[in-house]
């Protein structure tokens, strides 16, 4: 799911906050098809696999700020969960 939050108190003020979570996917009956030397056929037969993955949550927070009718002032901050991606298998 996604959610955000806006929030303008000002003209020359507003702020911004939003969550993505993370997000499973699951691959079945993926088709791996291998292209090498005749040589090494054997040991790299076509097949089928299957994989998943978790995708990481995000938030993300910022604030802009309207000093003059010409300028921005913009600050954004990221954080991305990368720990529920430690890996991507391939099982055949």
């Amino acid at each position: 799911f996604n959610a955000g939050l806006y929030y303008q108190p000002t003209d020359k003020l507003s702020f911004g906050f939003s969550y993505r979570s993370a997000v499973k996917l699951n691959l079945n009956d993926g088709k791996a098809t291998f292209r090498v030397p005749v040589s090494l056929a054997d040991q790299f037969p076509n097949t089928n696999f299957q994989s998943g993955i978790t995708l990481p949550s995000t938030i993300s927070i910022g604030a802009q700020f309207t000093p003059t009718e010409k300028l921005q002032l913009t600050l954004d901050v990221n954080y991305t969960t990368w720990s529920s991606y430690k890996q991507l298998v391939f099982d055949f």
